[in-house]
């Protein structure tokens, strides 16, 4: 039977103390960590709320809720979830320590920070590891401005500022936990690296974090305010709300609201709706004439993708297992003549089924992230490329392990 972790040392925040656990091994973690006001009631869709302090000590042994999201038919998560993790050696240590902060995947609608394997990068590469879990969907990328207000004109980018602010706890807290504030790298993979890559414009991030491992996304996730007033428009079309009886979406329960942006985010023409704004002011200017401006805290950036990234979406879609005209219009809208376009160029010199994989890897994935690392290597930022080609022994060729 597994060993019942111990209570493990007490650690001083700014907001109160906490408590976690120390396992067999020594390896000490503080789960389900508050960063910020529960974003309830009136925090619907606005910016994330500084944390009240407490007296006394919490525990700090159990992982907080996940974000609300679907699963099937059922809700999972809720809103109450802006939450992060850490796992360290130690909170005693004689040099503090390089921190890695993990920001999950899945398509800005599902995921959480307790599918990290913390304990493996702290206790394998003796650093402070850290998982947090952001707003999701309609609740963290909803831009609603032009129906409710000013007061909501950050509301498409809540889910982007919770990172800041949880990188904003980090960075005031993480030295309690043995972990130095001065060295820390960003990570997130698929939409999780597409939320880093937005931290890249944001001004608010500045000086957070010294690097970024992008794994599988770059900046094509920010959308105008246009793109993100169509999305909007189709979730209050699913709901049966017309654009002057917005305002219901503060008081809608959760569960209704997760029903309907299943319905829209269904299919191909569903990929990943949301993320983040260009709104003008979260995000100030669109990434590529911001990321040309000259800066002197530029983080490091490693960036990358998978060989044949598009097979995972082929696994959950048939559709788009054969060359289509119409998928890449519901994947690409305007730019799907140009897709199809590229794909037949490439079954000139290639097999039909290789060509569709490559051409559909390339504009899903590769070529953003090749023209981010351009872009950074444009303004004289430090940035490395991989592709990674591994295939576990035995799987089916071109399948890729699941996000």
């Amino acid at each position: 039977m597994p060993s019942v972790p111990e209570a493990g040392p007490i650690c001083q925040t700014q907001a109160g103390r906490l408590q976690g656990t120390r396992d067999a091994t020594g390896l000490i973690s503080f789960k389900g960590i508050a960063y910020a006001a529960s974003p309830v009631g009136k925090g619907r869709f606005l910016p994330p709320q500084p944390l009240a302090p407490w007296t006394g000590v919490r525990l700090a042994t159990a992982f907080g809720a996940r974000a609300a999201q679907n699963r099937d038919t059922s809700l999972l998560g809720q809103e109450n979830c802006l939450t992060l993790n850490v796992w360290t050696p130690s909170v005693k240590a004689a040099r503090r320590k390089p921190v890695v902060v993990w920001v999950h995947g899945g398509s800005f609608t599902g995921g959480s920070g307790d599918d990290f394997p913390g304990p493996n990068f702290a206790r394998q590469d003796s650093i402070v590891a850290v998982s947090i879990n952001y707003r999701l969907g309609s609740l963290g990328f909803l831009q609603l401005r032009h129906l409710l207000g000013p007061t909501y004109r950050q509301s498409g980018n809540a889910g982007l500022l919770d990172a800041v602010a949880a990188l904003r706890w980090v960075h005031t807290n993480i030295a309690a936990f043995g972990g130095d504030p001065t060295r820390v790298t960003v990570m997130g993979e698929s939409a999780g690296a597409k939320l880093v890559s937005a931290l890249l414009v944001t001004p608010a991030a500045s000086g957070l974090f010294k690097q970024v491992i992008l794994e599988s996304g770059g900046v094509q996730s920010v959308r105008d305010t246009t793109t993100a007033a169509i999305v909007t428009a189709r979730l209050l079309a699913a709901l049966h709300l017309r654009p002057d009886q917005a305002n219901q979406l503060l008081t809608l329960p959760t569960a209704i609201l997760m029903r309907a942006q299943q319905k829209i985010t269904a299919g191909p023409s569903g990929l990943q709706l949301f993320g983040p704004v260009h709104d003008g002011i979260t995000i100030p200017e669109m990434p590529f004439t911001y990321l040309a401006h000259p800066s002197r805290d530029a983080p490091r950036a490693l960036i990358g993708t998978n060989r044949d990234e598009a097979a995972l979406f082929m696994g959950f879609w048939p559709e788009l297992r054969e060359p289509n005209p119409e998928v890449l219009t519901a994947l690409f809208g305007a730019n799907g003549d140009h897709v199809w376009q590229a794909y037949q160029q490439a079954r000139q010199t290639q097999p039909a089924d290789q060509a569709w994989l490559r051409t559909t890897t390339d504009y899903l994935y590769r070529l953003a992230s090749y023209r981010l690392a351009d872009a950074l290597a444009q303004a004289r930022q430090p940035v490395w490329l991989y592709r990674f080609d591994y295939q576990s022994p035995g799987a089916p060729a071109q399948c890729m392990p699941k996000k």
